[in-house]
């Protein structure tokens, strides 16, 4: 695998949200693939073996929930998810099937925002204890 990763899942019910993701880390030199259905998102996931996946969780076919423990069992790819879900029981479900963080769409927002790189870079550091054969970069990522 390369110094940095390359392959990002983003799976997000809201094209508007798919859009911003996608544009913006491919003008960091990321390959993105985008799909506003879990069950696509799953496949995908398996044919491309992603280097991170950003998961929401209200998705129109299958809870994001469920999509994650279903990739749990293909994948170890790092996965944040990015929701509107901003209850503690969503948020401890989530972690508890193997997400390796957890945003509010209004603290993703909020990061977009502010472009906090420093608060991203951390983010994605722990994420990388976590998975060392992932190597996504957040120098790389203008929107973070």
């Amino acid at each position: 695998m390369s110094k940095y990763a390359s392959r990002i899942l983003a799976i997000d019910d809201e094209p508007r949200i798919l859009r911003f993701l996608q544009s913006n880390l491919q003008l960091a030199s990321y390959t993105v693939q985008t799909t506003t259905f879990g069950t696509e998102g799953l496949k995908l996931a398996l044919e491309t073996a992603p280097d991170l996946v950003l998961l929401d969780l209200g998705l129109p076919d299958l809870d994001g929930l469920e999509v994650l423990r279903r990739l749990r069992l293909q994948s170890d790819a790092p996965v944040i998810i990015i929701t509107a879900r901003d209850d503690e029981e969503s948020m401890v479900a989530g972690l508890k099937l193997g997400a390796d963080d957890y945003l509010t769409s209004r603290s993703a927002d909020g990061l977009c925002r502010r472009g906090s790189k420093r608060s991203c870079g951390a983010t994605t550091r722990s994420r990388r204890r976590r998975t060392r054969t992932s190597s996504f970069s957040p120098s790389r990522c203008m929107w973070m």
